[in-house]
């Protein structure tokens, strides 16, 4: 029962015994109670400033005497601490009265608040300011106070920290509700972006370095000029030990423009990404077992759905919003509630992998699709199979599969009566849901249905096969109606739209195409990927879409011009599907790489060639630190000003993947080498090529490493070949092993795994499956040393600066130091776990390793003892590095961070979070004092850390 505000007045004054304070003051009590927010609980030292008490004792006392009103409710913590929580319909019959003094309240807590601590940002948080400031600022008329807190990155992570993202976000729309405020919108854009990173790191401070690092393409702009300087001083005056690492150039991925942010939490590839009905929340689908409930306004997930035990391959849910359901390849579907993301039923009957799955519009029924050949219809009320559609397979042509008919796609009608099957016995069925028969045999493909979707009348459907067309088809009939016929590769995908009786359909062939679906007229065809197309989305109006490819990239088009309108570039893997906002908004695209993003598709495009189009390999470095070069998967050589940050060439030429680069003493030679055999020789200060050694027939290269002044190279095949080639001439000079030779006696007994040329070019070194180390000798092709002692392959290995000592790492978990020069042992490292790779200092006297549970251990030669571990990356370590004067190393990750570490102290020195994993790092700048850390990404990004 709800007390009326008089009947609570009266209670309240005749218990004047339990408050002694003023009576006049009782009667407002209640009343001043319409401040708080919903459903949020309140400390005694809130109460106690709010009802202007003397203290906690006193508020608990008044907190009492409301729960036995039945208007609050009183709970002690652990700590012994009370804290209160408004009954919700006496706060919601508070705020209908629309009280006149409420702003006067919001004003006075404030105020009580401020009383201790003059400056907002630093009052101390009892556990209720900090995550309601906003409200109470908004509502007593204080926006500039709160956009002070708004632009105050440390506080903002504070609270991302203590309250999460959908808190800190709430406070930017209070604001935005009120004040038109541009530099306030595009820092709420910058939160966005940065969150995942943050909350992935919170033991770091990483929000002002990554706020900064993405609004560098705005520096200019008067909106965020100052906020910029102020943020940047103020790092630079940080007492923090670990100092972030912020890059020279707008290699983040920036605000403003048409990346909006990242959804991070999936540790597998994302096979299907969805809206949910209500057009704020994205669901994902993972192989890593899981699904994902993501608030697109916050960029923060809010459900995770856990209990299959293999990837999840299809999302579908009902109209009404409520049930979602998931398919896996463990044979099994699950039911889910969308608001709780509670498992309400397992359905359990398939044999096989659960491919596609679909749902009615009230949420009623599911029906789903199997690779053992078969759909069921699901009665999501109890669980229970109702049907199971048999007849795919049956004399199926795609007989050498491991289980023939296996139904790749569903799709129900709009009113839910039939449900369409696409199969790998190149059919589709439509089945009758009420009774489960068969209706009608779609045949006429010639390769696998692997897509069907209906109409919005439900009078037709589409098919899409790996025979290179799509289908029309007249459902009632079971008639082809057209045969849409254009595509060179397998279609993958098609989907249908009344307007204009539009039809599009993605292909192997890179291509996708606009139809008519009522003619079999092909309007447009859309090219400009560089990879097979995977999925689509299509505007409700036809006049837009977004395709997403094996290229990494997804793509906006518009229909009625055939034309590309943007690239949506950011994914560093194969982009599997994609979603649009109901009015073509927003884009969502999951990918390869365990991320979802979402694009702002009306924001301007902002074009960076300064970035490779595929994972960089590797980095390389002139001696004098000025000049770096990068190669990567598409191709090309970038050569960089490493005080700029700036790309002074773009050097292509190879037709692969480009793995390695060499760059000469001479600070201007570089020699490239892809996969296929073909080196070439530039010049880096003009940007020519001076000599070429052509591709040609045999195996690719497993290992390639030059002399310091890149006039020798080694090379090393797939086949165990190794040779020394002369740069100059482009000529081979000598044979250190030949094509089938095994003999142990004179060179490696199995697989050569990497070679090495000292500075000087005079010694060459290999390491082999065979459990040693070659040293040779390059004039004489003579073996001078084997180096014996590993128990297993040896996978890598790395000289000292001078040439003289290498490091070895095998699948033994040791790693050892060898005097090349004697061939003697000299220190042996002996690890716990697996080894992944190591990295010797310059000086040749400490050396770090790096194991599979992602950390680096520093080792002393001399000793053999370990001096540190460098310990904090999450995945794989990729790559690891020490600075010229061997007193930092630096690591990067998958994790997409990199790591600079002090060798004196142990002591994490400097970090950076990227927008990918990342791939390679290299120290550069004046060999005096290396001020720069280069770190590349599997995206094509390169990154200029300053030191």
């Amino acid at each position: 029962m709800l007390y009326t505000y008089g009947l609570v007045c009266q209670v309240v004054l005749c218990s004047c015994n339990h408050c002694k304070s003023d009576a006049s003051w009782h009667a407002h009590r209640y009343l001043r109670l319409a401040v708080v927010p919903d459903s949020t609980p309140l400390p005694m030292t809130t109460l106690s400033k709010l009802w202007r008490l003397s203290g906690e004792r006193e508020a608990e006392a008044c907190a009492n005497l409301l729960q036995q009103l039945g208007i609050m409710r009183v709970a002690f913590l652990y700590d012994g601490s009370a804290w209160a929580l408004v009954d919700g319909a006496h706060l919601k019959h508070l705020q209908s009265l629309a009280w006149s003094g409420a702003t006067v309240v919001h004003e006075e807590l404030l105020q009580s608040y401020l009383a201790e601590q003059p400056e907002l940002a630093n009052v101390p948080d009892d556990g209720y300011f900090m995550q309601n400031v906003g409200h109470h600022l908004v509502a007593a008329k204080h926006t500039r106070d709160l956009k002070k807190l708004l632009t105050n990155a440390a506080w903002l992570e504070s609270k991302l920290h203590s309250y999460g993202v959908a808190s800190v976000v709430a406070d930017y729309r209070r604001y935005l509700m009120c004040v038109n405020d541009d530099q306030v919108k595009l820092l709420l854009e910058t939160v966005q972006m940065s969150v995942s990173s943050c909350m992935q790191h919170p033991e770091l401070p990483t929000l002002r370095p990554q706020m900064v690092g993405r609004l560098m393409a705005a520096h200019h702009s008067s909106r965020v000029a100052a906020w910029l300087s102020q943020q940047q001083e103020q790092m630079r005056a940080s007492s923090n030990i670990t100092k972030a690492l912020m890059p020279k150039t707008a290699s983040l991925e920036q605000a403003g423009g048409l990346h909006r942010m990242v959804l991070r939490g999936h540790s597998g590839p994302i096979q299907k990404v969805l809206l949910a009905p209500g057009g704020t929340d994205v669901v994902t689908a993972s192989a890593d077992g899981s699904a994902r409930v993501w608030d697109m306004e916050i960029g923060d997930c809010v459900l995770l759905m856990e209990g299959h035990t293999a990837a999840v391959t299809d999302l579908a849910v009902a109209n009404e919003g409520s049930v979602l359901v998931t398919s896996s390849a463990d044979h099994t579907a699950r039911v889910w509630t969308l608001d709780k993301g509670q498992c309400r039923a397992v359905l359990q009957g398939h044999t096989a992998a659960v491919n596609a799955v679909a749902v009615d519009g009230q949420g009623r029924f599911a029906v789903t699709a199997s690779a053992d050949a078969t759909g069921r219809v699901w009665d999501l009320h109890s669980g229970q199979c109702a049907h199971v559609l048999r007849g795919h397979g049956a004399g199926a042509a795609g007989a050498g599969s491991l289980v023939a008919g296996a139904v790749w796609s569903v799709a129900l009608t709009p009113d839910s009566r039939r449900v369409v099957t696409g199969s790998e016995d190149f059919t589709a069925r439509v089945w009758d849901v009420v009774s489960g028969n068969c209706a009608h045999v779609l045949d006429g493909h010639t390769g696998w249905v692997v897509h069907v979707c209906t109409t919005a009348d439900g009078l037709r459907c589409a098919t899409a096969s790996h025979d290179g067309t799509a289908r029309i088809w007249k459902l009632v009939e079971g008639e082809c109606e057209q045969v849409l016929q254009g595509h060179t590769g397998r279609v993958n995908s098609v989907k249908l739209c009344d307007v204009k009786h539009t039809a599009m359909t993605v292909s192997d062939d890179f291509t996708a195409r606009v139809w008519d679906w009522s003619t079999g007229e092909c309007r447009h065809v859309l090219q400009g990927h560089g990879g097979w197309l995977s999925d689509m989305a299509l505007l409700s109006n036809a006049s837009r879409a977004v395709t997403v490819s094996g290229d990494d990239l997804a793509v906006l088009w518009d229909l009625q011009e055939g034309k590309c309108c943007n690239v949506l570039e950011g994914h560093s893997a194969q982009a599997n599907s994609v979603v649009l906002t109901r009015r073509g908004r927003f884009a969502i695209t999951g990918s390869e790489d365990s991320t979802a993003r979402v694009w702002d598709l009306h924001a301007p495009a902002q074009l960076d060639d300064q970035n490779h189009a595929g994972k960089v390999h590797t980095i390389s470095m002139t001696p004098d630190g000025s000049t770096a070069v990068s190669v990567a998967a598409d191709g090309c050589a970038m050569v960089w000003d490493v005080q700029s940050g700036s790309c002074r060439h773009t050097l292509k030429g190879h037709a692969g993947a480009l793995h390695w680069a060499c760059l000469a003493s001479d600070n201007r030679t570089l020699l490239t080498i892809a996969g296929d055999r073909m080196v070439k020789s530039w010049d880096c200060i003009t940007g020519s090529c001076s000599a070429t050694l052509p591709n040609h027939a045999g195996y690719r290269v497993k290992s390639f490493a030059a002399s310091a002044d890149c006039r020798l190279a080694v090379i090393v095949l797939f086949d165990s070949t190794v040779a020394v080639w002369d740069m100059g001439s482009m000529e081979c000079i000598c044979m250190l092993q030949s094509w089938g030779d095994r003999d142990a006696a004179r060179v490696h007994s199995a697989g050569v795994n990497a070679a090495y040329l000292t500075p000087s070019g005079s010694r060459a070194v290999t390491v082999s499956g065979d459990h040693t180390a070659r040293v040779w000798d390059v004039a004489t092709a003579e073996c001078k040393f084997v180096l014996r002692g590993h128990d297993d392959s040896i996978s890598m290995g790395c000289l000292d600066g001078a040439g003289r000592r290498l490091l070895t790492v095998a699948f033994d978990k040791t790693a050892r130091v060898w005097d090349i020069r004697t061939g003697r042992s000299l220190a042996v490292l002996q690890h716990q776990q697996q080894l992944v790779r190591g990295c010797m200092a310059p000086h040749g006297h400490t050396v770090v390793t790096v194991t599979a549970d992602h950390v680096a251990h520093l080792w002393d030669v001399r000793s053999g003892q370990v001096l540190h571990a460098f310990e904090g990356h999450k995945e794989e370590v990729t790559h690891v590095t020490f600075s010229r004067d061997s007193l930092w190393v630096a690591t990067c990750s998958t994790d997409c961070t990199a790591r600079l570490w002090s060798v004196q102290s142990s002591q994490l020195q400097g970090f950076f979070m990227a927008d990918s994993s990342l791939t390679h790092c290299v120290f550069a700048g004046p060999p005096q004092q290396q001020d720069t850390l280069l770190v590349s990404g599997d995206n094509g990004s390169i990154h200029f850390l300053q030191l």
